[in-house]
């Protein structure tokens, strides 16, 4: 089901070399971002602090070498409402620059809105929770307990949802 559980999926497995590939390509975008953001003066602190949440979040799960299934279902979910939010953004660009139709930016905001509510604000969370804490808490495999300290599997279950 969409809010699992998911059997034979284990988010607390060894990273595959293509869970490292990604976690390495999405900590780079992150630390280029935090960067520009930071040498352009951005005052978007909250976003900034969601992007040393995220590094910290894929830091961990590189230094333990376990978890990377978990990163790529963040990225997943946290980067599918994009288009539409892009859209939305280039949309109010065209509308302050050249009068584009208000009628197409308002329903690009409405898709918007629909879209993050639903995606990012309930099903994200309270998925990425329900999930997260069954397989990394109250019931990870052995190998996993005895190689990621309880601290660390239970910041695994909290950091993807407070970045959000």
């Amino acid at each position: 089901t969409w809010l699992g559980p998911w059997d034979g999926i284990d988010f607390t497995g060894i990273n595959s070399p293509q869970e490292v590939t990604t976690i390495i390509f999405c900590q780079s975008f992150m630390i280029y971002d935090t960067l520009s953001m930071l040498l352009q003066g951005s005052k978007e602190y909250l976003y900034q602090l969601h992007h040393v949440g995220v590094l910290i979040h894929m830091t961990m799960c590189l230094v333990a070498g376990r978890g990377g299934l978990s990163i790529c279902l963040c990225a997943l979910l946290g980067e599918m409402t994009n288009p539409v939010q892009n859209t939305w953004i280039i949309a109010c660009a065209l509308y302050d620059d050249n009068r584009a139709s208000h009628r197409t930016r308002r329903l690009l905001a409405l898709a918007t809105l629909v879209e993050l509510s639903i995606v990012r604000f309930l099903y994200i969370p309270f998925s990425l929770i329900s999930v997260f804490t069954r397989s990394m808490l109250l019931s990870p495999s052995a190998e996993a307990a005895a190689a990621i300290p309880a601290a660390v599997r239970g910041l695994w279950c909290f950091i993807p949802v407070a970045v959000l």
